[in-house]
């Protein structure tokens, strides 16, 4: 027994137990939810709510209908209707080793039709972007690295963005730069931390050295993720903490608290803080997954109705490709939606 608010309260029977409980439930007013343990054998969870009439009644005769009480069954929102085995998941991927699809495959097959990934196409689909991102699923605990060198640094954030400060155009994150400073005295802080010049944004940066602080440290987020996204300054450290991670980077303090808003509100029996520990992400191979179902299904609303027509190329683009014609690595994504199109004889 485990309590969950005021008046609600939460409940673990086998599925027997459950029909029993389902007749003689009208004392206790029930809104019933579907889970699936790690062996694939269903457990529920009753949720007591004495408030709400409508929603009892509504809800009890969906639990009902599953259980076969009274009438035909139905398919509630985590009934999984299809799962994928581990031999159409190493046809997919077949340079990825069984070890490292299992787990993977797991959640997978646990969660997916929480986020209406309820059909094959869609399946093919969101495999075809993941796995792309994770390396086939051999890199599915990833983080943003802090080991960028000063090339890489210039490759990733320095090339194309500027920004306008009263009129003049200069390159943004110009602090990265040796004898230059923060474009926009807001980023940086002044008084704490030297601006110093700007950098003009047709300046040419191959031949500007990036400081050392910034390379191979965590600084570096600290800095040109300060501000935005819903971070704190530079000295809040929060561009480092929430840096990109999971399968698809879960980025930001933004996206880090909406994901853990959402998941704490649909699994309330499995409470995590992510916010105190986005590390989980990283480490926690359901977490990695779930991150990355969250950030597809609903973070980035529509990607399932794009799959629906088949559109890889414009969800590669919400994906990995912002502002850009091709994604990058369309090339992967397409192979691995191929692949999966055959495994699962979609035409």
């Amino acid at each position: 027994l485990q309590q969950m608010g005021k008046c609600s309260y939460s409940f673990h029977f086998n599925k027997n137990d459950l029909q029993d409980y389902a007749y003689k439930s009208d004392a206790k007013k029930q809104r019933g939810l579907i889970h699936y343990n790690k062996k694939g054998i269903s457990d529920f969870m009753i949720l007591i709510d004495e408030e709400d009439d409508v929603k009892f009644e509504k809800q009890r005769e969906v639990l009902k209908k599953y259980l076969g009480i009274g009438g035909g069954g139905t398919t509630i929102k985590n009934k999984n209707t299809y799962t994928v085995s581990i031999e159409q998941m190493k046809q997919i991927f077949p340079d990825t080793k069984e070890e490292k699809l299992k787990p993977v495959l797991e959640v997978l097959n646990q969660y997916m039709s929480d986020f209406n990934i309820n059909t094959p196409k869609r399946f093919a689909h969101f495999i075809a972007q993941t796995g792309h991102e994770s390396g086939e699923f051999n890199n599915t605990l990833k983080a943003e690295s802090c080991m960028y060198g000063g090339d890489r640094i210039k490759e990733i954030f320095c090339l194309k963005p500027t920004v306008e400060v009263q009129g003049v155009v200069y390159k943004k994150y110009g602090d990265l730069f040796v004898d230059y400073g923060c474009e926009d005295i807001s980023l940086c802080n002044c008084k704490l931390h030297p601006c110093g010049k700007k950098l003009l944004g047709t300046a040419n940066i191959s031949t500007i050295n990036i400081k050392h602080k910034y390379i191979k440290s965590c600084l570096l987020f600290d800095y040109v993720y300060s501000l935005r996204m819903k971070n704190g300054d530079v000295n809040s450290k929060d561009g480092s903490n929430f840096r990109g991670r999971g399968i698809l980077q879960l980025t930001g303090k933004g996206a880090y608290s909406n994901f853990n808003t959402w998941y704490n509100k649909n699994y309330p029996s499995d409470f995590i803080d992510f916010i105190s520990n986005p590390d989980l992400i990283l480490t926690d191979v359901k977490y990695a997954v779930l991150s990355a179902f969250w950030e597809y299904s609903i973070n980035k609303k529509g990607l399932n109705t794009l799959a629906d027509k088949d559109n890889g190329l414009e969800i590669g683009k919400y994906i990995n490709g912002s502002g850009k014609t091709i994604p990058n690595g369309q090339l992967n994504r397409n192979q691995i939606l191929k692949k999966a199109k055959e495994v699962f004889n979609i035409n």
